[in-house]
């Protein structure tokens, strides 16, 4: 994680902050974010939150939530210095890369934390993220999977169960895919029939089920 995060394109403060973060060192990340004006402190502790749900340090991301990170809103997070990337790509890839906006050259916005922590199937980020009052409809994007889209399709049944209980909507969820299905022409599954085929219990499945979509998947078919 050090060796890494000493490429971002960032100071070595904030490189090192991050790289803390990663590797689970609070202490550590709470002395330095104290250490900053009051502003300074404010950014990096939702960068340092994100980097930490991102590298799957469920403490780390709690503490700074109860800090003050905020459950719902995006990070900024350094892109990787031109040197590292010359290095790790060859000019080919780099290229592609550059062209589907995927070099991460630059400073990007990212999140919000709940579908990183969902996808990551990390039970304790989910449960701190839900505990300070992350938007469990959240998307990182409008085309994206939400995060209860996400842990039904891998078959999570303990994340799925969290975000039912916290008010995820199967049937806003089923609406958003009907649409997706409309404007690419591609079959349409509604989510209680992808749990079901992902292997979630039986029960869990039918809390998915939404009316609505289920009759227009059947008029569909």
């Amino acid at each position: 994680m050090d060796s890494l995060v000493g490429q971002l394109a960032t100071s070595p403060e904030h490189a090192s902050l991050l790289a803390d973060a990663g590797d689970g060192r609070l202490v550590v990340v709470r002395q330095k974010l104290n250490s900053m004006p009051h502003d300074e402190a404010t950014r990096w502790r939702q960068s340092a939150m994100m980097f930490a749900v991102q590298a799957g340090q469920s403490d780390v991301v709690a503490a700074l939530l109860d800090d003050g990170a905020d459950a719902n809103a995006t990070a900024l997070l350094p892109g990787y210095k031109e040197a590292f990337l010359n290095h790790a790509l060859g000019p080919a890839t780099r290229k592609t890369f550059a062209r589907n906006d995927m070099l991460n050259d630059h400073d990007t916005s990212i999140g919000p934390a709940l579908p990183i922590a969902a996808s990551c199937g990390d039970v304790a980020s989910v449960d701190a993220l839900l505990r300070h009052h992350a938007d469990v409809m959240a998307r990182m994007a409008p085309n994206v999977a939400d995060p209860l889209t996400d842990a039904v399709m891998q078959g999570d049944a303990v994340i799925v169960q969290r975000l039912l209980d916290h008010g995820a909507d199967a049937c806003a969820d089923d609406h958003h895919m009907h649409q997706r299905q409309l404007e690419s022409k591609r079959g349409f599954h509604t989510l209680a029939e992808l749990g079901r085929r992902a292997g979630l219990p039986i029960d869990l499945a039918a809390r998915l089920t939404c009316p609505a979509a289920a009759s227009v998947h059947r008029n569909i078919h």
